[in-house]
């Protein structure tokens, strides 16, 4: 989410949060590998990201595929070729990644307009603007659904830098 600007970013890092609570409720009640990337000091480079800045890109999956391997590994599963943390590639040039911004991205945004762009609006105006009542006064906050999941305050520094 590097460069995202922040009425996008907080919302979309809630949600993330929101999901990352959900899956460590999962992995409290049924086990199973949890890797908590946060710990990675690499997962704050941009270089980690891919173009959209909310996927890995190359040196963020071999960063995931290691940190997998290392868990599998130690807890007895033998690992006979660590994945390798070297990129095959060079990392494309800022003219690819906009090449794939106008081939990709623009065209996934449009399709996805109609249920992504209103979230993103009414999470963005939830950040930025409290509700008018009818009488002209603030109403508070715009009112969501309530979510069945609350989330907890984090304790990594880059992720309370990425909250406020």
């Amino acid at each position: 989410m590097f460069g995202l600007p922040r009425w996008l970013r907080r919302p979309l890092w809630q949600r993330i949060e929101q999901v990352n609570v959900a899956f460590d409720d999962l992995h409290t009640r049924y086990g199973g590998i949890r890797l908590d990337m946060a710990d990675y000091p690499e997962v704050y480079r941009r270089d980690f990201w891919s173009v959209d800045r909310l996927h890995p890109g190359e040196r963020g999956h071999r960063k995931l595929a290691r940190a997998f391997a290392d868990e599998l590994a130690g807890r007895g599963v033998r690992i006979d070729v660590p994945p390798d943390l070297d990129c095959a590639s060079r990392p494309p040039s800022k003219w690819a990644d906009a090449v794939w911004l106008v081939r990709e991205g623009a065209p996934w945004v449009g399709r996805r307009a109609h249920d992504l762009l209103p979230w993103a609006a009414r999470m963005a105006v939830t950040q930025v603007r409290p509700q008018i009542s009818p009488l002209g006064r603030p109403a508070g906050p715009l009112v969501l659904p309530p979510s069945s999941i609350a989330l907890p305050p984090s304790s990594h520094s880059e992720v309370r830098r990425l909250e406020a």
